[in-house]
């Protein structure tokens, strides 16, 4: 702020991300990670080859396949490792400073007016769907938000709002 730039940043939440988890993606980012084949036939074991079953007082329980990670309520340290390990690519997608806490993200950067600003966060935006798409995840809309951040005395200058697009729309704006 101190340089007279304007800042912006996305807030980023994935819809379910520890439930949407791909564990075969997961697998190959383990690879890439130096993973032996041994710790990945481990891995696997421990994702994959796991039955669920769910029973309650008036229903018959049925053993069903587990498809993807457990909820966040279930996660062990392990698991929550293993989360960012497959999220860890996403900076690599975006021009903007990428910031990550377990399953929210943040990008920011700055610009010299509004306009270059939206630009900016739009175009990484469209990254950040890329690698979802990649990677079987889903951004809820709903709940990622955008924010300008400056200055009271340059926010008085501005004569236009932060208009992050996202799919089309137009991401809700904080204030």
């Amino acid at each position: 702020m101190e340089s007279g730039l304007i800042n912006g940043a996305v807030f980023i939440d994935l819809r379910k991300a520890f439930d949407m988890v791909d564990t075969d993606l997961l697998l190959r980012k383990l690879a890439v990670y130096r993973c032996d084949d041994l710790t990945l036939t481990w891995f696997k074991s421990y994702l994959q080859e796991r039955d669920q079953c769910v029973c309650t007082l008036k229903e018959i329980c049925h053993l069903r396949n587990l498809l993807c990670m457990v909820s966040p309520k279930e996660v062990f340290w392990d698991l929550y490792c293993m989360f960012i390990m497959f999220i860890n690519d996403l900076p690599l997608y975006v021009n903007s400073n990428t910031d990550m806490y377990a399953d929210d993200s943040t990008i920011h950067t700055s610009a010299r007016t509004v306009e270059e600003l939206n630009n900016k966060l739009t175009e990484d935006m469209t990254n950040v769907q890329a690698w979802c798409t990649n990677n079987n995840m889903v951004i809820n809309d709903g709940e990622t938000k955008a924010m300008m951040i400056t200055a009271s005395q340059r926010a008085a200058t501005l004569n236009s709002n932060l208009r992050v697009e996202f799919n089309g729309v137009q991401l809700e704006y904080q204030h």
